[in-house]
């Protein structure tokens, strides 16, 4: 049940009421251990996640801590809440996880995210069966409304775009289409929840192809997948191209840096190695960082930079707007900078620095095939002529490649992705890392 980055498991089966009693009241302990009277408390689309919400928020109650119930929300709006409450604590049902069977806690205990061994401390307390007992108070607050307005009042827009948003059957959907309208753009959206369900096959490589065509159908300007809970940022340009995130990132960082020049930018280790040049091209500082949007967060911190972000979509402005990811205003965003512009979205992606590369890989382990071979490949350091980074797992750069493998970010997985100067280097580069990954575990198989 216990992720890197939350308690998750499967809802229906993992996730009872009696086990997430349990773990709401480990929380409350923690809470009130650490003087924490407030909490915020959301939750997505997900088939289970009201049912937790619920179970949460009673034992939250009945443990003597007051509870702002936010309702059906994605991430970002409990992250503006806890800013406009002064509100530093939190959960969020949900979970990162693509599988919508799959649900978690995401916990944050005064402005920080609950992971590893602070999760741990949640197992210890539910084990030790400590609680604390009281009579908390409950209000329900829409903050949606000054959440938009807010927007609307940050990004202005130099021309109305057409913009085609799929939802991915989650929370941002009942959120998306008034940011859309609020910025004075006509939008059609796809996959709203209250339609259907997630499909148990959905893959986001699919859902990005369905959601070119639509936006080529209509003649869109932009097509965007709120993946997930609503807190990843997906696009494809008005041809239908697909667009990796690291590329994203560098149109909004040039625009970031414009207004911010010398500004320190935090970026993947499974971004390109385009990536960092281009931040220096454009007058910035680049700044690698682990793939966990949690420890992105806290190396922007650090070093008070004011843009940063992950491969998988997640976004983080500190320049205009709050020390959180947040990807519906990463759209409003990335629309003003569209907007602005001479060229379409897709020339604008194609004169960017590019190489050949894969998507991210992801490869389902156990944990501890995941952390052996993990250790193993750090240890490692004859590497000839590579530059090699041991940060949250292993990266070679070489002069006309790179690859990567680091922690996945759903559950027990490992998280891949290679790229070369052309089709040759980027074959070289995978007969590299598959040499390495198969003699440190030669029971895996490599989907490459």
């Amino acid at each position: 049940l216990f992720d890197e980055e939350c308690i998750q498991g499967l809802g229906a089966t993992e996730l009872t009421d009696a086990i997430v009693g349990k773990m709401a009241s480990a929380i409350a302990v923690i809470a009130h251990n650490h003087d924490i009277q407030t909490l915020v408390v959301a939750h997505d689309a997900r088939p289970s996640s009201a049912r937790i919400r619920t179970t949460v928020v009673k034992t939250l109650l009945a443990s003597g801590r007051d509870v702002i119930d936010l309702g059906e929300v994605p991430p970002a709006i409990v992250h503006y809440a806890m800013q406009k409450t002064n509100t530093q604590s939190s959960i969020m049902i949900s979970s990162d996880h693509t599988d919508h069977a799959v649900n978690g806690l995401q916990i944050t205990m005064n402005n920080k995210a609950l992971r590893g061994n602070d999760l741990q401390e949640v197992l210890s307390i539910m084990r030790s069966e400590q609680r604390v007992q009281g009579v908390g108070r409950t209000a329900k607050e829409n903050v949606i409304p000054a959440y938009l307005d807010q927007i609307a009042l940050d990004v202005m827009l130099a021309l109305p775009l057409k913009v085609v948003i799929d939802c991915d059957y989650g929370s941002a959907a009942h959120i998306a289409p008034d940011l859309i309208e609020a910025l004075d753009c006509e939008i059609q959206t796809l996959n709203h929840p209250d339609d259907a369900e997630r499909p148990a096959d959905w893959q986001l490589h699919s859902a990005l192809e369905q959601l070119g065509q639509k936006v080529r159908a209509t003649n869109a300007d932009i097509g965007v997948l709120l993946g997930s809970n609503g807190g990843r940022l997906h696009t494809v340009t008005e041809k239908g191209r697909t667009v990796d995130n690291d590329l994203v990132m560098m149109l909004l960082a040039r625009d970031i840096l414009e207004r911010n020049p010398g500004a320190n930018v935090v970026y993947d280790v499974k971004f390109t190695r385009h990536f960092g040049p281009f931040v220096t091209q454009e007058g910035g500082r680049a700044l690698l960082a682990p793939s966990n949007i949690s420890l992105i967060r806290d190396k922007m911190r650090q070093t008070e930079a004011t843009f940063g972000g992950d491969f998988n979509g997640r976004i983080i402005f500190r320049d205009r707007w709050y020390d959180f990811d947040d990807a519906l205003y990463g759209i409003a965003r990335l629309l003003e900078v569209v907007a602005t512009a001479s060229s379409s979205y897709d020339d604008m992606i194609a004169e960017l620095p590019q190489s050949v590369s894969t998507p991210e890989i992801s490869l389902a382990v156990d944990d501890v095939t995941r952390r052996k071979l993990l250790r193993e490949l750090t240890a490692q350091t004859d590497f000839p002529g590579a530059r090699v980074t041991t940060m949250d797992g292993l990266r070679l750069d070489y002069a006309d490649s790179w690859g990567v493998v680091v922690n996945g970010s759903c559950g027990s997985s490992l998280s891949m992705r290679f790229e070369g100067s052309d089709a040759k280097s980027l074959t070289r580069v995978q007969t590299i890392f598959r040499d390495i990954i198969q003699k440190a575990a030669p029971h895996v198989v490599l989907p490459f």
